[in-house]
Parts: structure tokens; sequence; C-alpha cells
């Protein structure tokens, strides 16, 4: 600042030492020193003629000033007689006390030596008063201000401690026998190693990239980071997309600095740790029914539902897989596992509950027909419907037989209809079912002579198709008679059957009600005829050929009083007997080749029955006149064109 200090020396007051920091405190060091000694900071703006004579304190260190030995504080002067500032001491033998300053302990009063009072010949004192001349003295605030003695000292003064060449101004000492200059050395001060180490962190798999760290050594002389790194370190990581599986990642630091005072080196020894994103997938709860077949519909809760960079679920793991995987389980947990793995998640598998519902099982108790007087059965057999899982069907061994009033009944049983019922505690072991028991029916059939037995009394045919059965072209309408007043039960085989040539669709009745009923079979048109044998009777009752029968609602009625008296009379050719009948009739036909007609009639014309009856049938056609009312009955008996009547006595 304008201020040579060639051939300047500095002192510095003691309080202003005692208040600077150590060489250690200061992070420097002494290659032959303790590191205690003390370095005294000062600012150079101190370094001006102005600030001097001003004693201006320097806004750099503050509370600090720069005097020289003429123009102190507050104006005082450091010879002539005056006081220093208020009796300071100087050292090396020159004091000043009460006023007078003292060399060699001489006293010296504007400028001449003084022995008891006396001046000494050639004392001229300008060596002694030329020797404060350069001295630069470094005083605080409160020294300035003291109104007590201060001490100071010659002190070493260092331009700077920046690196580069700074000089060092050698501290001085007073004496007059000397005329001492001082000469500044050059000192280079070599660049301070500075290291930044980058630090480990981590992250979470999907998280931004954080914020680095890293640590600094080496700073000096209260150095801070922000002021050697003004724009910062640049840390940087090899990754954008970071993951598990190519963690952990280098750290690496950088700078843009460009400072003299530090030689820096980057340790690029940090770690980024990538861990893995937590998930968690729960089976959601579920019901099903025992055994189902379609889907169970089994599903999962993911949670967070958002993952990382929009992957989805599948993406990350996969289809999942459950188990049970079917309806047929005992298990009360739904488990899960994906078909994939990832390591940048840390998945959380969690069973869902599972509720298993009873399926519906019906066990119908079988029909079963016994005969009157033959021993009650004690066992049935049963048909099982909605049996699951290749579970064993259930065995019923208790029966229990109820009349039509719902009473238990046992022994010897009249004929007609009786249920059928199960002891449910003979199907234990089936909780996973939800059981209904159909009743069954046990039918008693009564013993009848073949006056009661059933009759094939009627068949009519009509036009009809099914669409399931394309060559149906005729539905056959069966009537038959049951003269008493139970029914009479016959089980589907030999003595309850179709015969015949004709396709056929349909079920023979094998309850047959008291009173006149008909059912109905589908044919392709074909020759069908119904053959029924009633226990205790062994004759066959048997319905017309179906393809010869009447249209089905059709009356005929016959004016009796045409036929001439002449045409009664049983006809030569055909004959019936016996006559008068009671139930059966046979007739005795001429041979042919063609087809006879047979119509029946009552007393009133009424059409009773009408058939066709073929050759290969036979001359001797047996006709079930049971059911008739009793009476005259006209048979028109017509072959090869020519019809004939007779007359028959119904009784």
């Amino acid at each position: 600042n304008g201020l040579s200090l060639v051939n300047k020396t500095f002192f510095v007051s003691q309080s202003t030492v005692d208040q600077s920091n150590t060489i250690i405190e200061n992070g420097l060091s002494l290659v032959n020193g303790t590191g205690q000694e003390k370095l005294v900071n000062f600012g150079a703006d101190l370094f001006s003629e102005t600030s001097i004579e001003n004693g201006d304190l320097s806004s750099i260190t503050n509370g600090l000033s720069l005097v020289n030995g003429l123009s102190l504080v507050n104006g005082l002067s450091l010879v002539n007689g005056l006081s220093l500032v208020n009796g300071i001491s100087l050292v090396n033998g020159l004091s000043l006390v009460n006023g007078l300053s003292l060399v060699n302990g001489l006293s010296l009063v504007n400028g001449l030596s003084l022995v008891n009072g006396e001046p000494l010949p050639n004392s001229d004192s300008d060596k002694i008063f030329n020797a404060f001349n350069n001295i630069l003295v470094i005083l605080n605030e409160n020294d300035a201000l003291s109104e007590t003695p201060i001490d100071i000292k010659p002190i070493n003064v260092i331009t700077g401690l920046d690196a580069g060449t700074q000089y060092i101004i050698p501290g001085g000492f007073i004496d007059s026998n000397f005329e001492i200059s001082y000469l500044p050395t050059a000192i280079e001060i070599l660049p301070a190693e500075l290291t930044v180490t980058t630090g480990d962190t981590s992250m979470t798999y999907g998280d931004g990239i954080p914020e680095f760290t890293g640590s600094i050594n080496g700073l000096r002389l209260g150095d801070t980071a922000a002021e050697i790194f003004p724009e910062g370190l640049n840390y940087s990581v090899g990754c954008s997309t970071c993951n598990v599986v190519d963690s952990p990642y280098s750290i690496t630091a950088a700078s843009e600095t460009n400072n003299g005072n530090y030689t820096i080196s980057y340790e690029n020894t940090g770690l980024l740790t990538v861990n893995p994103f937590n998930i968690t997938v729960s089976a959601n709860d579920a019901t099903i029914t025992y055994g189902q077949q379609e889907s169970l519909g089994f599903s999962i809760n993911v949670s967070p539902a958002i993952l990382p960079f929009e992957e989805t679920t599948e993406d990350v793991l996969g289809n999942f897989t459950y188990t049970p995987d079917n309806g047929c389980t005992a298990d009360e947990t739904i488990t899960i596992t994906p078909s994939l793995t990832n390591s940048n998640y840390n998945i959380t598998l969690e069973n869902g509950s599972l509720t298993i519902s009873s399926t519906p099982l019906e066990i119908s108790i079988d029909t079963r027909i016994i005969s009157e007087g033959e021993p009650v059965p004690t066992n049935f057999t049963t048909t099982i419907t909605g049996l699951v899982c290749d579970d064993q069907a259930p065995i019923l061994t208790e029966f229990i037989i109820l009349d039509q009033n719902g009473s238990v009944v046992s022994g010897s049983l009249a004929p007609g209809e009786y249920n059928v019922s199960a002891a449910p505690i003979t199907i234990e072991g089936y909780q996973n079912y939800e059981i209904t028991i159909q009743q069954g029916k046990l039918f008693v059939s009564p013993l009848v002579g073949c006056n009661n037995r059933i009759k094939a009394s009627d068949i009519c045919q009509s036009p009809a198709t099914l669409s399931d059965y394309p060559q149906i072209t005729t539905k056959l309408r069966f009537e038959y008679t049951n003269p008493l007043s139970v029914p009479v039960f016959i089980e589907n085989g030999p003595n309850n059957i179709l015969k015949g040539n004709a396709f056929y669709v349909g079920t023979l009745p094998e309850v047959f009600l008291p009173g006149v009923h008909s059912f109905d079979i589908y044919t392709d048109g074909g020759r069908l005829q119904w053959e029924v044998i009633t226990n205790g009777c062994s004759s066959a009752s048997k319905s017309s050929n179906g393809s010869n029968a009447n249209p089905c609602g059709t009356s005929f009625s016959f004016d009796m009083s045409s036929i001439e008296q002449t045409q009664m009379e049983p006809i030569v050719t055909s004959t019936v007997y016996p006559n008068p009948v009671t139930n059966y009739i046979t007739l005795n036909l001429k041979e042919s080749a063609q087809s006879t007609d047979l119509s029946i009639f009552n007393g009133t014309g009424q059409l009773l029955l009408s058939r066709k009856i073929l050759p290969v049938e036979g001359q001797n056609i047996e006709v079930d006149l049971s059911s008739f009312e009793k009476g005259i009955l006209i048979f028109r008996i017509e072959n090869e064109g020519k019809p004939a009547y007779i007359k028959v006595l119904k009784n």
C-alpha cells in the first residue's frame, strides 16, 4: 500500500501477543519449534502513511493499529522528554519514566545525556533518536487507550502466508553503539496438500440421485471449504437409473477451483449403495366352493401400488401361482409364488385366508318295488348327485319306511306307496358337503287275478317331432286301466315292455294308478306294441300296434240300423270265442296275405277300439275287452275290402 518495508522493523505489544493464537492453533507447524509460539496476524491495510499517522484501526484485523517511532497514538511523541504512551517501556535499555528518557541509565532531557542533572560532554543523542525512525509498532485498541504502562517486543514479520514467495522482516533491537539496518529475506511458501475424500451414502431403488458429501482435509490458517471451493464441489456417479445388481457405484468428486495455496487431490473412495425397494404382495381373502371346477378367482394386492420407473407388478414379478390351485382342498390359507425374482425389490409375501363353502350333495334313494307279502327290504340303492374331487360315495346303512302320513312303519306292509328316508348319522365325514336326502319310494304291489290286472286299453297316434331326434315323426298315446283302488307296481322289463321295430323315445310307467290313465311314447312311425303282465296273472295285456292306431282326438260313431240282420251273423271265414266274453276274446281270422282292419263299437255305435292286424301276427288274435262296459259289442272285421260284423255279448 505504498509503504516500503525495507530497513523497517516491527514491535508488538505484549497484550496483542497474548490474545493471538499459537502456531498450532493457526494450522501451521515449525521445524524447530514447539508449536506454542504466538502468531500475530495483522491486515495489509495498515501499510499506508495515512493509516500510520492517524492511528487508524485495521478493518481486516479489527482492533489493531500500526505506529512508528515518531507518532504513536493520541499525538504523544516518543522523544524530547515526553512519555511514549503513558510511560511505555521499549526494551534494550531504553525506557521512559515520568517523562524522562533513560539510555543506559542516563536521563535524556531535550536529547542531552544527564548525570546528576548535568549534561555530559559529547553526548549527542541523534543516534538514539534515529534508532526509532524505522520502528513500526503494532498496538491493539486497548493498548492505545490504556493509562498504564505497556510492554512492547520486537517480532519477526512474514509478509504473507499464501503459497509463493513471501518475505521475512526481522525483528529489530535498539543499541546506540550500532547503526542497524534491516533487510527482508525471501521465503518460499509451498502449496499445502488438500485432500477431498468422497463419502459413502445410500439410496433406495427408484429414488432420485442423493446429495453427495465428502470430507476435506488439509485446510490451513482458518481457510474454509467455501473459500477454497466457491463454486462448490461437483459429485458424480456412474448411473442415472441406479439399480441393486450393479451397486455399489463409485462416487467421484471434482471442482473448477484454482487455488494456488493448495495442491488438491481427490480420493474417490466413496460408494453409493442402492438398497432394494420394499413391496408387500398380499393374497386377498377369498371364498370358494369345495370341488369348484371353474377358476378360483384368487387375486393379490400390492403395496405400494405405484412402483419405481412406472414398472408394473408383472414386469417385476411375472405371473403368480396360487396354492391351492383347485377346489379339492382343505387348506385355510392362500399362498402366492411369483414366477420371477427381482433384486431391485425386497418382496414380502403375505398369505390370504381361504373360506371353503360346502358344495351341494344330493342323495336320492332309488325306487323299489316288492310284491304283497314279501319281506320289507332293509337296504336300498341310492343315486348320488354332486360328488366331487373323486370322493367316495357315502354309504347309507339305515333306512326308515314312512307311510303317506309320515309315520314310521315296519313289519308286513299292505299294498300301496311308501316313502323311504335315511338316518343322517350314517353319513358323517362329509363336512365339505351340504347334503340333501331325497326320499325314495317303496311300492308294495298287490297280488291280483287276471280280472283285475292292468289292461292296455287303448292307443292313438298324432304327428310329432323332437329337436334332438330328427327321426321322430309320431307320438303314440297309450291308455291303461287299473280297476283296483290301489296302485299296481310293475317294473320295466320282461313284464312291462315295448315290442316292435320302431325307434322310440320315452319310458313306460311303473306305477299304475287306479282308474284310466295314459302315457306318451315318440316313434319314427314303425311298429310298436306295449305288453304288460300284472303280478298274479301270467297273461299279458297287449295294446294295438302303434303304426295302425287311429289319430288321437278322433271319435267314431256307427249307425247300428244300417247293418242288415244277415250281416250280424258270424261269418264263416272269421270266428270269435268265447261269446259271451268277460275279459279276453280270440279272433280266428281267415288266412290272407293282406292286413285285416278290426273295429269294435258299443251298442250305441261309439267306436271303442280300432287296430290293423298284419298277416305276420297270425290268424289267432287275442283282444282285451276287460275295460269295456258290459253289453252288446259289435266287431267289424274287414279283409280284402269286404267288411263283416259279429255281435258279441260282454259280461
